[in-house]
């Protein structure tokens, strides 16, 4: 299974309305495990500068994606492959990095 992100515009949003949508995105997924296909929802954001809604899924192709956006009412133009970091670096700390001279 790859990580999909499903793009669509939105003219306004709520956070109750965002939440809305996750539920009807979470109902839609296990729709469709029934159906056969597994997707799973990770995460909805919003970017109300740019009227942008991306919903971001685990699935085995953009196909399923679509569908379960199709089947939510989760507004979708487009769906692109995303690529997830598994697990953070062991040398990481907090989104920092190390200077030369501490090496």
């Amino acid at each position: 299974m790859g990580a999909y992100l499903a793009e669509g515009y939105l003219a306004s949003a709520t956070p109750a309305g965002l939440r809305a949508a996750r539920r009807r995105a979470i109902a839609a997924a296990a729709e469709l495990a029934g159906d056969g296909g597994i997707v799973a929802y990770l995460r909805t954001i919003f970017l109300p500068p740019d009227q942008t809604c991306l919903t971001l899924f685990q699935a085995p192709s953009a196909e399923h994606v679509t569908r379960v956006c199709e089947r939510a009412a989760i507004p979708c133009e487009r769906v692109t492959v995303a690529m997830l970091p598994a697990t953070r670096d062991p040398g990481e700390r907090g989104g920092r990095q190390p200077d030369a001279a501490a090496r």
